[in-house]
């Protein structure tokens, strides 16, 4: 999962997301550490207007995100157990 950014503003997720069941930890913890610095970078685009559809949209990426991360974070717990 990508971030997508038109004109310098965030215009969604793109929806190519690597199969985690089938990821090594390594691979795993290489793509948590890419997540998490999307969710940084989104985290510095934040729309201002928080009323607006922009905001809206950021939002359900953000959080789309945040479960990606968790998910990718209960395998890694998975396979360290």
């Amino acid at each position: 999962m990508e971030i997508v950014f038109k004109h310098g503003e965030f215009a969604g997720m793109s929806e190519d997301e690597p199969d985690i069941a089938e990821m090594t930890l390594q691979e795993l913890e290489t793509y948590l550490d890419r997540l998490e610095s999307q969710l940084g970078d989104m985290d510095d685009n934040e729309p201002e207007d928080e009323e607006s559809e922009e905001h809206e949209n950021w939002e359900d990426g953000h959080e789309e995100l945040e479960d990606l991360i968790d998910e990718v974070k209960d395998r890694i717990d998975e396979l360290t157990e």
